[in-house]
């Protein structure tokens, strides 16, 4: 990662005289989910005397995500550009809830409907290189990158509602992961100082690393991204 990092800065602090530089802020969208063996389509919510939890809430079903940026380019004279992007993220993944388990307070597994939505913020960073396509106010970038999200929180919320009205809810911490390490493509079209994109990124990072017991465990991150953003400079 420090590598990674490293190589992107020194790339962008090249000289300026072959060079001209953009700066940009963008609001993004999009959907999350999680892959891998551990991933899933449903769970249920284990109730407890004290707390209540999802038993697995790694989601396959898309979620919501939004965020703010802020991000350079440098284009080069053969059209060749680096850039780097910080910002927030927000990104919810879900998963269904059709069985609560309620052994705990004296009964077993009942029927139930609802979802676990687990929410992960990061700080994130998109180093990224490529290659800008046209001369005119129109242009295409194409590029190539890596996202570095530093997870600041990871919460999940989930209900499940049995048949004679009862809800067992959960609202609990399940950050175990602090970094999370995404390769990442995107295309921007550009019009003069506005921007639209579309991206994806693909997640390398388990958040699951270091479970116990019945393994291989397994859930990686997928990000699709669109966002807008307008030049500054």
């Amino acid at each position: 990662m420090k590598k990674i990092l490293l190589t992107a800065f020194s790339l962008f602090s090249l000289s300026g005289a072959f060079a001209q530089t953009e700066v940009a802020v963008a609001f993004n969208s999009g959907l999350f989910s999680f892959g891998g063996s551990s991933a899933a389509k449903t769970s249920f919510i284990i109730v407890g005397s004290e707390n209540n939890y999802t038993n697995n809430p790694y989601g396959e079903k898309n979620g919501f995500v939004y965020g703010l940026s802020a991000n350079a380019k440098r284009i080069f004279a053969n059209h060749f550009l680096v850039g780097l992007d910080v910002g927030y993220e927000a990104m919810s993944s879900k998963i269904d809830i059709p069985v609560a388990s309620t052994y705990a307070i004296g009964s077993s597994y009942v029927k139930a409907s609802g979802e676990t939505k687990l929410t992960t913020q990061f700080l994130n960073l998109h180093p990224n290189f490529g290659f800008r396509f046209g001369k005119s106010k129109t242009t295409l970038d194409l590029t190539a990158g890596m996202d570095v999200g530093f997870i600041l929180k990871a919460q999940e919320k989930g209900e499940a509602k049995i048949a004679d009205g009862t809800v067992y809810a959960t609202d609990g911490d399940r950050k175990n992961l602090k970094t999370d390490l995404r390769p990442r493509i995107q295309l921007t079209a550009n019009y003069q100082t506005f921007g639209v994109y579309a991206g994806y990124s693909y997640g390398l990072s388990n958040y699951l690393e270091g479970m116990i017991g019945g393994g291989p465990w397994d859930a990686n991150s997928r990000v699709i991204r669109f966002g807008i953003a307008y030049r500054i400079n």
